[in-house]
């Protein structure tokens, strides 16, 4: 390796040594509530996108909101992904001049996208444009659902663990 390879990686170590503290404590700010040196330009913007969206900030999201929330989320990104594919052949970015994806191969493809991370036999016949959509709105906005939904699942799972032994004890 070069010295300008280590010495790009003691830059980079010691750049994310110097920034974790500082940058942690404002996320922990920041997700408690509190306000941080950005509320007072970024509060009217996301207070803008909440009422676009509908949703009450200070209310907190039922579980069947979340769920019906994160099924839209995966139906939007499949039907997006499968035009994406069904047009690919007309949009731009397609130096290799791909025609269109096959009806069937369309619909496995973005079902497979939206099910799994990224199934890579098919990548091949991707456009750029098609590699860079799936990407920005599948691959990069899926993960801030997922923890969600697994977090929802474990509640889930423990509000019934105590609904059944509620029973169990009322029975005996």
């Amino acid at each position: 390796m070069t010295l300008i390879g280590w010495l790009q990686i003691v830059l980079f170590v010691l750049a994310v040594t110097l920034i974790a503290r500082p940058l942690g404590g404002y996320m922990t700010r920041l997700f408690t509530g509190e306000r941080v040196f950005l509320s007072r330009v970024l509060r009217p913007v996301e207070n803008g996108f909440y009422w676009l969206g509908g949703v009450k900030a200070r209310q907190e999201q039922s579980w069947k909101g979340y769920a019906l929330a994160m099924l839209a989320f995966n139906a939007a990104g499949f039907l997006l992904l499968y035009a994406i594919l069904r047009l690919q052949h007309v949009l731009p970015l397609n130096p290799q001049g791909f025609g269109p994806m096959t009806d069937h191969l369309a619909f496995n493809t973005a079902i497979s996208f939206v099910v799994l991370p990224w199934p890579s036999s098919r990548i091949s016949l991707l456009t750029f444009l098609s590699i860079l959509l799936v990407d920005a709105c599948l691959n990069r906005a899926k993960p801030a659902i997922e923890p969600g939904t697994k977090e929802f699942f474990k509640w889930k799972t423990q509000l019934l663990d105590q609904n059944l032994r509620r029973v169990r004890t009322s029975s005996t």
